[in-house]
């Protein structure tokens, strides 16, 4: 398992917090990766972690508002939307 040092992060109000506790725990799925346009790409994430998304179908209808999906469910040429 990776070791993973981390003693402050960013919250939601965007300030810097000490991390008072650390859970360290087993996953025991399958990570895929998600591959992006741009040579980017999403490594090491559950199938059921969630991103924030547009299906294809729904675009290609008029949809412009995301919906949380679960990344084993994304398709080639869904859109991944950010977060700002």
């Amino acid at each position: 398992m990776d070791k993973l040092k981390c003693d402050y992060v960013y919250s939601k109000d965007e300030q810097l917090h000490i991390v008072d506790n650390k859970f360290i725990y087993q996953v025991d799925e399958n990570m895929i990766k998600l591959y992006i346009d741009n040579n980017l790409k999403i490594e090491r994430i559950t199938q059921d972690h969630k991103i924030l998304a547009i299906k294809k179908e729904d675009f290609d209808n008029g949809v412009r508002i995301p919906v949380w999906i679960e990344a084993g469910k994304l398709e080639e040429d869904d859109v991944l939307c950010e977060i700002e």
